[in-house]
C-alpha cells in the first residue's frame, strides 16, 4: 500500500523556553482567573513562566509537547 503524499508530519516538540506569545497568553489566562483585578501584571508574567517550563519539563520527561492537553 502507497502512502498518503498529503499526509502531514507533525513538528517535532518545541525546546527551550516558552515563547513571549505563551506566556502573555497564560498570563492573561491567570489575569482573567483572578477576575481581571488590575495591578499585578509582574506577578502574572512571572507565574505564567514558571508554569510553562514546568510544563515543559514534565513534557519532556514524559515526551509530550507542550500545548497538547493532558487528558
Amino acid at each position: 500500500m502507497k502512502e498518503n503524499p498529503r499526509k502531514k508530519v507533525s513538528p517535532p516538540p518545541p525546546t527551550g523556553p516558552p515563547s513571549a506569545d505563551e506566556v502573555a497568553r497564560r498570563a492573561y489566562e491567570i489575569y482573567l482567573a483572578r477576575g481581571g483585578e488590575p495591578g499585578h501584571e509582574r506577578e502574572d508574567w512571572l507565574r505564567a513562566e514558571r508554569e510553562l517550563r514546568e510544563q515543559a519539563a514534565s513534557a519532556k520527561k514524559t515526551g509530550r509537547a507542550r500545548g497538547q492537553s493532558g487528558g
